[in-house]
């Protein structure tokens, strides 16, 4: 609930302004993309922590900034997004794989996510 602190302090006015800006961004972005099956990036830049790394209440919320910082883009631009397995880092951890696709195009989002991880799954 920490990233929502700020929230209370923002004027009306200044919200609606910045969620017309958003949303004008998300326009844009559909422009861009189209033709893209879809963004494939890591789910998260991190691997999970120890529990004693994030006991306190400061370090768990920065852990959860930096661990969310990726998947805010297809927030931001209103894609469809959904994160498969995509392995085990270096620790022995999963790790995930984030594929967004333009907003409407959920289904296909799943069948493509499907293939993936079908393709992670296969031996090599």
């Amino acid at each position: 609930l920490d990233r929502l602190d700020g929230a209370i302090d923002i004027p009306a006015h200044a919200y609606v302004a910045l969620s017309l800006a958003r949303k004008n961004l998300a326009r844009r972005s559909r422009a861009r993309v189209a033709g893209l099956d879809a963004i494939l990036q890591p789910t998260s830049p991190l691997c999970a922590p120890k529990l004693e790394d994030v006991s306190d209440p400061a370090l768990a919320s920065a852990f959860t900034k930096r661990a969310l910082q990726l998947t805010r883009m297809a927030n931001v631009y209103e894609f469809t997004a959904c994160s498969i397995p995509a392995g085990l880092s270096d620790r022995g951890l999963p790790v995930g794989l984030d594929i967004a696709a333009p907003a409407g195009s959920d289904m296909s989002n799943l069948r493509l996510a499907q293939s993936v991880g079908h393709c992670l799954a296969a031996p090599a």
